[in-house]
């Protein structure tokens, strides 16, 4: 979303990325240029020489690099070719636990940076003080489509069966996003009701959440699947999408679901307080199934506190839009490129 805009406003996007994506196609059809680096993992001398061969073509005026591995890769060669860079923080620093060595590199080389700009409060607080004084991390809240959302045709699931009851958990398949408790909490509340529960997705814990549907004899309540590039759709007929995660940086799916006016439940974390308060979503603590059970009866039973909650939810999303978000990496940009490295 970020590079469609900028090249709607002129600016000459160049995107290298390891494997492509739901967007590539979109992104294409605005005019910016894909490259691609090659699927390699982590510091690969192959990546780490494409990408360098890449920024010495194009000679960009400014490298932004997102995700861990690209703030090395792409870190190292912006310094090489004397390129004026800017991280991406869209995690936090829990979330990093398991590849410190890496993150310790990332860490190191993030000094040289020019700005790094963070999407939450805990990624804004990771940087500062790693920071010399002449450096900045600025706070810019992710970009929701809240247009396209808006205007996403309505999808049913086909496999509700008769239940017009039905949950929404959506995001990677990993222990943080603690999927485990939906599913404890989706078998709880169908001992009282006809409920569907739908997990979208995908990674490393695939095959245990399968195992836990059979398990708790869910294979008739859950289905899992991977990601729908239709499930704005699936957000207008949704009773609630349900966030239990155990940590976050921004979740992009919940902002989603505040833009699609789908009720929401969420784990009392940092990143969920940052965007909402018990007006515009219930929240649960972390890690608690009877009170997520518990919060998903109160919301099919109070259907107009639901409404109210949903309407709070959209005044609140509707200042992330793709245009302000935008606008507050030029005001990132415009310094970077006057000082210059």
């Amino acid at each position: 979303m970020l590079a469609v805009e900028q090249a709607k406003r002129g600016w000459n996007v160049h995107i290298g990325r390891r494997r492509g994506g739901v967007h590539e196609k979109l992104v294409q059809h605005h005019n910016v240029k894909i490259h691609s680096l090659g699927d390699l993992k982590s510091i690969h001398p192959l990546l780490v020489s494409r990408t360098n061969k890449l920024m010495k073509s194009i000679r960009p005026d400014i490298v932004q690099t997102w995700l861990p591995q690209m703030d090395i890769v792409g870190g190292l060669s912006a310094l090489w070719n004397s390129i004026p860079w800017v991280i991406s923080e869209r995690s936090c620093e829990d979330l990093y636990q398991r590849t410190l060595d890496l993150i310790w590199l990332r860490r190191r080389l993030g000094r040289y940076a020019r700005s790094i700009i963070s999407n939450s409060k805990e990624g804004t607080e990771y940087w500062q003080g790693v920071l010399p004084s002449h450096r900045s991390v600025i706070f810019i809240n992710n970009a929701v489509d809240i247009k396209s959302i808006q205007s996403a045709e309505p999808t049913s699931c086909l496999t509700s069966g008769n239940s017009n009851k039905t949950f929404l958990c959506v995001g990677r398949f990993e222990h943080y996003k603690a999927q485990d408790i939906f599913l404890q909490a989706i078998s709880e509340i169908s001992r009282k009701y006809e409920v569907r529960a739908f997990l979208i997705g995908g990674g490393p814990l695939l095959q245990s959440l399968v195992d836990s549907v059979s398990t708790l004899k869910l294979q008739d309540r859950v289905t899992i699947m991977p990601y729908q590039s239709n499930w704005w759709g699936l957000l207008k007929t949704s009773t609630a999408l349900v966030s239990p995660s155990r940590l976050e940086g921004q979740p992009n799916v919940v902002l989603e679901a505040m833009a699609a006016g789908c009720p929401l439940i969420v784990s009392d974390i940092a990143a969920h307080r940052a965007i909402l308060d018990d007006t515009s979503a219930l929240i649960v603590p972390t890690n608690d199934f009877i009170a997520l059970a518990s919060a998903m009866t109160a919301l099919i039973s109070d259907k107009e506190a639901a409404r109210k909650r949903v309407e709070r939810a959209y005044e609140r999303v509707a200042e992330f839009t793709i245009p302000a978000c935008v606008d507050a990496h030029e005001r990132v940009y415009a310094p970077v490129l006057e000082v210059g490295v």
